[in-house]
């Protein structure tokens, strides 16, 4: 077996970081068609239909749900991406991080969002706040306009970067 020669290596590295930055760019859009759906979900469930049909509003409340769970399951993931647990992926979380220009305080950060909302028997403390878009669990609110704006900016420098074919170092520095 041969040794890798610098170029090949680099080459590896180059499609490693491309195929992580179209997953970014896939799980944000994820999340972003769950924020969609979740605003549709609450139009529905305050229409007039739905104040006349309880069928309506139990579809609508349904709908809710799978879309919140299907938003903290995306973002998440962007975020165990940008922010990897183990130790030895750290210095990939702070390359990509700086390359698809999020800053160590993103919104997009916290691990602790999701996991707040994971044990499916607190559901019943779980609420939306439809007036402000955010959803609160044991009285800790979480603005999902705040959210939604990180991932469009991420997605767009996330697909940008997974399209260009080798990023050398000189343009990285340079952007």
């Amino acid at each position: 077996m041969r040794a890798r020669g610098a170029k090949e290596i680099h080459d590896v590295e180059d499609h490693i970081r491309r195929v992580l930055y179209a997953e970014v760019e896939r799980q944000s859009a994820f999340a972003l068609i769950a924020i969609g759906d979740l605003t549709a979900a609450l139009f529905a469930q305050n229409a007039s239909l739905a104040r006349r049909s309880p069928s309506v509003a139990v579809g609508a409340t349904d709908r809710i749900w799978y879309s919140v769970q299907a938003l903290l399951t995306a973002a998440g993931n962007v975020s165990k991406l940008l922010w990897p647990a183990a130790e030895e992926d750290a210095g990939r979380g702070d390359v990509l991080r700086e390359e698809l220009g999020v800053a160590r305080d993103s919104i997009l950060g916290p691990r602790t969002f999701g996991r707040d909302f994971e044990p499916v028997d607190d559901r019943l403390e779980q609420t939306v706040d439809a007036k402000n878009f955010a959803v609160t669990f044991q009285g800790a609110s979480y603005p999902l306009r705040p959210i939604a704006a990180a991932l469009v900016q991420l997605q767009e420098r996330a697909k940008l970067l997974a399209e260009v074919p080798a990023w050398p170092a000189s343009a990285r520095a340079a952007s």
